[in-house]
C-alpha cells in the first residue's frame, strides 16, 4: 500500500513529536514535490517519500546504523509497499544501499540542502521561510562556517546525479517549499466553519460517545468525556445551542485527542447514525 498525503501525515505525527523533526520532514516533502514537478514524476509519491524519510528519527536510539531500518519495521507493520521503504532507506549511507533512481538521488541531496535552508530561516529575525531567496541560500551554502555540520558534497551531488546546477536545484526546491509550507503543517484545505450546523448538548454528547469517549462525569456545569486511552475532553454546558466559534474549538480539540485531522473529526462528529 502506498499512503496518500493525508495518511502519510497521520503516520508521521504518530512517530514524531519534536517540532524541529516535523519541520525537517515537511521541508523535504515539499522540496521533493517540487523536484517531481520539474522532472515530470509522481509528485504525491515523491512528497510521501520525503515526508516519511526520517520517520524513525526519535526511536532509532541514536545508532545511525539502525536509522531507516526501524522505520522499515514500522512501515511494514502498516502494510506499506516495500518499494517506498527502499526509497526511504536509500538516503542513509550507513545502510549501504546503492542509489539508482532519480528520486533516491534527489532525496539524498535535498536532505543536506534543507539543513542549510532551515539554519538560514532560523537566523532571520522574522523566521519567515517565505521571504528566503535562492541567492541567500547559495551564499550560506558557500560559507563553510555556516551550518558547518551539513555535508556540502552531499548537496552538490545534484549536479552529477540529477544533472541540475546547484542554483537550479535550490530554486526548484525552495520555491515549492515557500508556496506550500505552513506552520500548521496541514495539507487539506481549512474547513469552512460557517457551514457547520449548530448542535445541542445532547447531540454532541451522543457524537462523542459514538466515537469512543465515555461521559464519566456529569454535572450542571460540564460533562467530562474520557476515552480508553485516557484522553479527556471537558464540554462546558451553557446555552442550548453551541455557536460556530465553540464548534470550531470542539472539532480542533477532538481531532487532537483522537490523533486525526479536523476534516476527519468533522465527519466523525456530524455523520448521521
Amino acid at each position: 500500500m502506498i499512503p496518500n498525503k493525508e495518511q502519510a501525515i497521520l503516520l508521521l505525527k504518530e512517530n514524531l513529536k519534536e517540532k524541529a523533526n516535523l519541520e525537517h520532514c515537511y521541508l523535504i516533502g515539499f522540496g521533493m514535490q517540487g523536484l517531481a514537478n520539474y522532472f515530470g514524476e509522481d509528485k504525491d509519491y515523491w512528497f510521501v517519500v520525503g515526508l516519511l524519510h526520517d520517520l524513525d528519527l526519535e526511536c532509532f536510539g541514536g545508532d545511525i546504523n539502525k536509522h531507516t531500518l526501524v522505520a522499515e519495521k514500522i512501515l511494514q507493520e502498516k502494510g506499506i509497499d516495500q518499494k517506498l521503504i527502499e526509497d526511504i532507506k536509500s538516503h542513509n549511507d550507513a545502510v549501504g544501499l546503492e542509489r539508482k533512481t532519480k528520486l533516491q538521488h534527489a532525496l539524498y541531496s535535498l536532505d543536506g540542502l534543507t539543513g542549510i535552508i532551515r539554519a538560514y530561516v532560523l537566523m532571520r529575525p522574522d523566521k519567515d521561510i517565505t521571504k528566503a531567496e535562492t541567492k541567500s541560500i547559495i551564499k550560506k551554502l558557500k560559507d563553510k562556517y555556516f551550518a558547518c555540520s551539513v555535508n556540502r558534497e552531499q548537496i552538490y551531488l545534484c549536479e552529477k546525479t540529477l544533472d541540475l546546477p546547484i542554483e537550479k536545484f535550490i530554486e526548484i526546491t525552495l520555491e515549492e517549499i515557500k508556496q506550500n509550507y505552513k506552520l500548521e503543517w496541514l495539507i487539506m484545505p481549512k474547513l469552512n466553519y460557517a457551514k457547520i450546523p449548530v448542535i445541542t448538548t445532547v447531540q454532541l454528547r451522543k457524537a462523542f460517545e459514538r466515537n469512543g469517549f465515555k461521559a464519566d462525569e456529569v454535572n450542571h456545569k460540564h460533562i467530562k468525556f474520557k476515552d480508553i486511552h485516557g484522553n479527556e475532553f471537558i464540554l462546558r454546558k451553557g446555552n442550548k445551542d453551541y455557536t460556530k466559534f465553540v464548534i470550531k474549538e470542539i472539532i480542533q480539540r477532538f481531532a487532537k485527542a483522537k490523533g486525526i485531522t479536523e476534516e476527519e473529526a468533522l465527519k466523525l462528529l456530524f455523520e448521521k447514525k
